[in-house]
């Protein structure tokens, strides 16, 4: 007789017994029952990260010194798109912190890793493309606090007043200006006399707080011997521009905060400390130096020494009998043109020296250009080009990524040209003797002279002169990724000549002109009885 079939198990107690799927499924829901509730009752008692608190604290903390005018907000932006790195590095060490403090705490807080990686990702970014964008040439140019006061037009009504006043001063004097908001323009008076012409301008809802206001910006007039001081205040949503003669020899020193600078005509030394400002010095006999924190620098005609250093957009020099030293952040173009005496320049990506310019030089972003030096040229800079032509040497040249073009006109002293990841193209003269020897790494090298005495060539190196009858100019070229070319320097049938440079406007005659009022302006006077503003004596 056939067994008869196992009966039919469909739940947890059917005729057949408990289902072992059903008591399976059972403990594992059990299971996960069991560690939800585990995970919630730990979540409960945990610390929460204090990486995420600090980072809104401090973003709420620059973000309220910005909208109440402590700090600038586009000095903050150039800082971030500068060293935005740091921020990255303190986030990191933040972290490292927090994982250290809570080694062994069951109840430790776990950092969110979508959360970070959102928030490393949106500071580089905005540090890289800010960067390129202010860099580029179609790139952002913000307007600061300087560009025609366009944040205090959002604060009421433009009223403005003029003030004039001159007071006697003797020659040889030394002048202090202090102007926190607004334009200062300096040039030689025709008389032992200061001429200041003072154009006051506030933004406010009414004319009654216009006037408190702009009897605040009245310009102060100190003088105490053969020193004076001019200094005004400086207030919200007011500026003062400035227009002053003094004798031509008085010596300057300036603190301009924001607004533009022109010096004209004096034969002391000029100090000019400029917050956020364009900076231009002509026909100056002193020494001249300038602290720059923003904004484009001009010099011109200038018969003793320029130092120029800070953050400067363009800077233009030219017709400079003393030294030349320019040292900063250049994030323009630098153009210099005709030096009596030796050029240093040193950035954060450059550093170079010329001994005696008769041409014309030019840096930008990618290029270094120079054509007509004498003396020894030394040049040290990454991720730029360097050309240069009419050059007899000494010469010094060390760059990376980027291509050597070099011409000389002649062999008075050692040629060095090193590059780490590009090309080197020197031109060699006739008439003079060199000693070449080149080599290069991972490159061939190649020349179309003729070579006396014994020569060792191959494809990555050559050694040989270029002429008999004594010791030629010592010619080393060195790339470690990339070819070095040597040939006949081209023969340059006309000079090049300098760009002609603007000749800048002079210094106006018979006094100081009133300065133009802005259209449909409320005018304010001063009371009629009212005593005139009276310089004060120490």
């Amino acid at each position: 007789m056939a067994a008869a079939p196992p009966p039919f198990t469909s739940g947890p107690s059917s005729p057949g017994g408990p289902d072992p799927r059903w008591q399976w499924k059972q403990q594992r829901r059990a299971a996960k029952e069991q560690w939800r509730a585990q995970r919630a009752y730990y979540r409960g008692w945990r610390r929460p990260s204090l990486v995420r608190p600090i980072v809104l604290i401090v973003i709420g903390v620059v973000a309220l010194m910005v909208q109440a005018g402590t700090i600038s907000g586009y000095d903050f932006w150039m800082w971030y798109i500068r060293w935005w790195p740091l921020l990255l590095i303190a986030l990191g060490l933040a972290l490292l912190g927090e994982w250290w403090l809570q080694q062994g705490d069951p109840y430790g807080k776990r950092t969110s890793v979508g959360g970070l990686v959102f928030l490393i990702v949106l500071v580089a970014l905005l540090g890289v493309v800010g960067k390129h964008a202010m860099n580029s040439p179609f790139g952002w140019h913000f307007p600061n606090d300087d560009d025609n006061n366009w944040s205090m037009h959002l604060f009421g009504q433009e009223h403005d007043a003029d003030r004039q006043f001159d007071q006697a001063f003797g020659a040889n004097g030394k002048l202090t200006i202090d102007n926190p908001h607004g334009d200062v323009s300096i040039s030689a008076s025709t008389d032992d006399r200061i001429h200041v012409s003072a154009h006051q301008t506030v933004y406010t809802s009414s004319d009654k707080e216009a006037e408190k206001q702009l009897a605040k910006l009245r310009p102060e007039l100190n003088i105490n011997g053969n020193e004076a001081t001019l200094k005004t205040q400086n207030i919200d949503r007011g500026s003062v521009d400035l227009t002053v003669q003094v004798p031509a020899n008085t010596s300057i020193s300036m603190k301009a905060g924001r607004g533009n600078v022109a010096v004209n005509g004096l034969n002391g030394t000029i100090g000019v400390d400029a917050g956020h400002g364009n900076v231009t010095l002509n026909k100056i006999g002193g020494a001249a130096t300038a602290r720059m924190s923003g904004g484009d620098f001009s010099a011109h005609a200038l018969a003793s020494t320029l130092s120029v250093s800070g953050r400067t957009e363009d800077a233009n020099v030219s017709d400079v009998a003393g030294k030349v030293t320019l040292e900063g952040d250049f994030l323009g173009e630098v153009n210099v043109t005709k030096l009596d005496a030796p050029l240093s320049f040193h950035s954060s990506r450059t550093t170079f020296e010329v001994e005696n310019l008769d041409g014309d030089l030019s840096l930008d972003d990618s290029d270094l250009t120079l054509v007509n030096a004498k003396g020894r040229v030394q040049a040290s800079t990454r991720s730029k080009n360097i050309t240069l032509s009419r050059i007899a040497g000494p010469l010094d040249i060390a760059t990376s990524d980027g291509d050597i073009k070099v011409d000389l006109n002649g062999g008075e002293g050692a040629i060095n040209l090193r590059n780490r990841n590009g090309a080197i193209n020197l031109g060699l003269p006739d008439g003079h003797l060199f000693h070449v020897d080149a080599s290069a790494q991972d490159g061939n090298v190649s020349s179309d002279l003729t070579y006396t005495g014994k020569v060792e060539r191959s494809d990555h190196s050559l050694v040989g002169d270029t002429g008999s009858g004594g010791n030629g100019t010592q010619v080393t070229l060195v790339s470690e990724h990339g070819d070095i070319e040597v040939k006949r320097a081209e023969t340059k049938t006309e000079a090049t000549e300098a760009p002609e440079m603007p000749e800048p406007p002079e210094a106006p005659e018979g006094g100081v002109p009133n300065p133009p009022k802005p259209p449909r302006a409320p005018h304010l006077k001063v009371p009629k009885n009212a005593p005139p503003p009276q310089p004060t004596q120490q």
